[in-house]
């Protein structure tokens, strides 16, 4: 048996291979924004590995500030100020399963607040507060050659304007690190203007709904800004403020930012829906938003009937009458009623409750007796409402 020349040995093993260390990828849909006097951000988990391979090998993820910029997103460990800390729940395994045959819910650090899954969204705020507008701290750079005098930057006049200051930038970044201590890839930074006038609240929207929509409109602010935004908020707030670090994304109900004050949801009879407005101020990618306008709750009923069926027809026969109508298209339809008219007295009703069936058969007629017959459309509200009768048809039986 002939070996190669730079082999270990015929059959011998070499050194074992070190273990493969995955790095998460960076947090996804990362953006930023001042919304009255907190910053928010959103993201959702990362499901991958940086080499595309899932689910990530994640345990937490780690969200730092710096007012001012800095060189590299690493810059920020060293730098930041770390605001937040977000634990990652670890992906389900098949064999890892309680008694009951559900997998049991992972916690945070502690264990006592429930961890993120991956590819869930999340929220993290930071408070508004002078200390914010403060220039953090910036990394050494040592001078290469002599050392000079401090280089002052240029001041460039334009006559006829106002030179105003730039703005203060805070940024942000996202980076998680895995369950054997690596740091992945960063989201960000992004920068938040800090010294920005936020716009001034909206006055209160009002309200109005129809059968397939509910629609909200207000004034525009004199001289203020032209576009908006739109929550959908709970009637009962809770007393204890919502967590500032790991908390659901709270998002627009417009899915993009509105240029006309008003907005229209879908209704939803018989539940109350409470909505704010806030003015919002683009300023480059970056939204700065108002405090929300005073909520306004409605609770839609459904008063709205359904069309009169149509084509109604007639066909007496040796078994009775047998009347056929046109389908209604209402989605809350929820049937119909047919009704008898006699020897020129009232309508009468002649089916016990609303049948789903577009056609009857009027067993009861009797022979050589004059009828005149109509069907009225119901919904399924509760108590239903009903339409006008269809047109009338005569027969004798």
């Amino acid at each position: 048996m002939i070996c190669g020349v730079n082999s270990l040995g015929c059959g011998k093993k070499g050194p074992p291979l070190p273990p493969i260390v995955y790095a998460p990828s960076p947090a996804g849909e990362f953006t930023a924004k001042r919304s009255g006097e907190d910053i928010v951000l959103h993201f959702k988990v990362p499901t991958a590995n940086t080499n595309g391979i899932s689910p990530a090998d994640l345990e937490r993820l780690d969200v730092y500030a710096h007012t001012g910029p800095l060189p590299s997103p690493a810059d920020y460990l060293k730098f930041g100020t770390l605001i937040g800390t977000l634990a990652v729940k670890a992906p389900p395994d098949p064999k890892e399963t309680s008694q009951s045959g559900k997998r049991e819910e992972g916690k945070g650090k502690g264990g006592t607040e429930p961890a993120l899954e991956q590819g869930m969204a999340t929220s993290v705020r930071e408070a508004m507060t002078p200390a914010l507008l403060e220039p953090g701290a910036l990394p050494y750079v040592r001078p290469v050659g002599p050392v000079a005098g401090p280089t002052l930057p240029e001041v460039v006049e334009t006559p006829g304007t106002v030179n105003l200051p730039p703005p203060v930038m805070r940024y942000y970044v996202v980076v998680g690190t895995s369950r054997k201590n690596k740091k992945g890839a960063f989201a960000g930074p992004l920068g938040v203007p800090m010294s920005a006038t936020v716009p001034g609240a909206p006055d209160t929207p009002s309200a109005a709904y129809t059968q397939d929509s509910l629609s909200l409109t207000w004034s525009l602010t004199e001289g203020g800004p032209r576009r908006f935004n739109v929550y959908e908020v709970s009637a009962t707030p809770d007393v204890a403020p919502a967590a500032r670090v790991g908390g659901p994304p709270v998002l627009p109900a417009n899915a993009a930012v509105l240029a006309e004050p008003s907005f229209t949801d879908k209704v939803q009879f018989g539940t109350e829906k409470c909505y704010v407005v806030r003015n919002v101020l683009m300023v480059g990618a970056v939204a700065l938003e108002s405090e929300p306008s005073a909520p306004v709750c409605v609770t839609a009923r459904d008063t709205f009937a359904p069309s009169a069926p149509k084509a109604l027809v007639a066909v007496s026969d040796d078994k009775g009458v047998n009347l056929i109508w046109e389908a209604n298209t209402e989605p809350d339809l929820g049937g119909y009623l047919v009704m008898r008219q006699q020897a020129g007295g009232d309508f009468v009703q002649l089916t016990a409750e609303a049948i789903k069936d577009t056609s009857y058969r009027d067993a009861g007629a009797e022979s050589g007796g004059s009828y005149a017959y109509a069907v009225v459309a119901v919904d399924t509200a509760m108590p239903a409402n009903k339409s006008e009768l269809s047109n009338r048809v005569e027969v004798v039986r």
